[in-house]
């Protein structure tokens, strides 16, 4: 688990995003963090293996939920995802 570095992993996002945001070019952020988190703010375990790092089966199916709508919507209108 990273958890004890979450701090910088925000931060270092927020960075991020806020420089493609400023670039104003077609790039994209996709925030994949806050999809992850419960209620209290802590990773939803049923995303990740027992080792608490690697995702689980649930937490690539919830990445495929969160990033495909953000892809195709992006996708040349003659280009299809698989």
């Amino acid at each position: 688990s990273r958890w004890h570095i979450i701090d910088s992993l925000k931060y270092t996002n927020n960075i991020i995003e806020n420089e493609i945001i400023l670039q104003d070019r077609n790039w994209k952020f996709i925030d994949i963090l806050h999809p992850m988190l419960d209620a209290t703010g802590y990773p939803e375990k049923k995303y990740f293996e027992p080792d608490n790092l690697h995702l689980s089966i649930q937490g690539y199916t919830l990445w495929k939920q969160v990033i495909t709508p953000k892809l195709s919507s992006n996708l040349h209108t003659g280009l299809t995802l698989l």
